[in-house]
């Protein structure tokens, strides 16, 4: 009897949905190259600053065009930009790349930087990745 009991416990821990992790491994890799891309990280860079996204429309645009295929493949329910509320996501964007970097095994590091664009001197937050 205990055995039997043993092995529908086995079965039962072994059942169920397969983990988006597994089952979208290869999308998710294409979504977060994809947002690497957009972004211009590449191995020698991987860093991207807010004040350059924000003043991007087309990398913006670019992102949340991923938003339908990210919902698919990464584990995105308690995700701000996921929910439905009246209150709206102020950078949904932003909230999409942290979303994927995360659950790709990626740290983001946020930081305050002054950076020049246009010579002119700013103050704007810089994300730093690496993988953990």
């Amino acid at each position: 009897m205990i055995n039997e009991l043993d092995d529908t416990i086995c079965k039962k821990k072994h059942m169920g949905p397969i983990p988006k992790s597994t089952k979208y491994e290869n999308e998710r890799k294409e979504i977060l190259n994809k947002i690497m891309e957009i972004l211009e990280i590449t191995d020698d860079n991987m860093k991207f600053y807010l004040w350059d996204l924000e003043n991007d429309e087309t990398k913006k645009e670019n992102i949340m065009k991923l938003k339908d295929r990210i919902s698919i493949c990464f584990t995105s329910k308690t995700s701000s930009v996921f929910r439905k509320t009246d209150n709206e996501t102020r950078r949904p964007y932003l909230s999409l790349i942290r979303l994927v970097f995360k659950q790709m095994e990626y740290e983001v590091i946020v930081t305050c930087k002054g950076i020049k664009r246009n010579n002119v001197s700013l103050i704007t937050t810089l994300h730093i990745l690496s993988l953990k």
